[in-house]
C-alpha cells in the first residue's frame, strides 16, 4: 500500500485525517490533539518499507503502533518526545514478517482508536499465529474500507 492508498483510506475514518500520512523525516514538528498519524519507517528519499501508526490523545499521551511489535525508531521517538508527556507501544508481533499488510494493520488500529478503543483491545483480537492474523486483518480491512463503498 503506497502513500496515496493510505491517505485515501485514512480519509474514510474521518475527512480531516487524509493528510496525516508521512515519511519518517517529514513528521510535523508539533501537532494538535487528538492526532492520528500513519508514518513510514523510511525517509522521503526511499521507497518506503513499513507503515506504523501514532496516536496522541487530548492529555498528550501517545501510543505507537507497529504490527511487528518494535519500539519507535529515531524520527518517531523524537516526534513523541516533542508532542507527548508520555507514550507506550505494543510489544507483540502480530504481522508475519513475509507479508505486506502493515498499512491495513495501521488503518484498522486508527479506526479502533477513533472509535474509542484501547491499543490492548485492538491487539487482543490477534493470536500468536501471524499468518492467521494477516488474513484476519485483511478481512477486517476489506469489510470496512472496501465493501462499505
Amino acid at each position: 500500500m503506497d502513500t496515496l492508498d493510505v491517505q485515501q483510506h485514512l480519509k474514510k475514518i474521518h475527512p480531516s485525517l487524509e493528510n496525516n500520512v508521512y515519511a519518517a523525516n517529514r513528521l510535523p514538528m508539533y501537532t494538535h490533539v487528538p492526532t492520528y498519524i500513519i508514518c513510514n519507517l523510511d525517509t522521503d528519499d526511499k521507497p518506503g518499507s513499513h507503515w506504523v501508526a501514532l496516536y496522541i490523545d487530548t492529555n498528550d499521551v501517545g501510543q505507537y503502533f507497529d504490527s511487528y511489535g518494535r519500539s519507535p525508531v529515531r524520527y518517531h521517538l523524537e516526534f513523541l518526545k516533542r508532542n507527548c508527556k508520555r507514550w507506550n507501544w505494543n510489544v507483540d508481533r502480530i504481522q508475519n514478517e513475509w507479508t505486506s499488510v502493515c498499512g491495513e494493520y495501521c488503518l484498522m488500529y486508527l479506526l479502533y482508536k477513533f472509535q474509542g478503543c484501547s491499543i490492548h483491545s485492538f491487539t487482543s483480537i490477534f493470536t500468536r499465529n501471524t499468518l492467521y492474523n494477516d488474513i484476519l486483518v485483511d478481512e477486517m480491512f476489506r469489510s470496512y474500507f472496501i465493501d462499505n463503498n
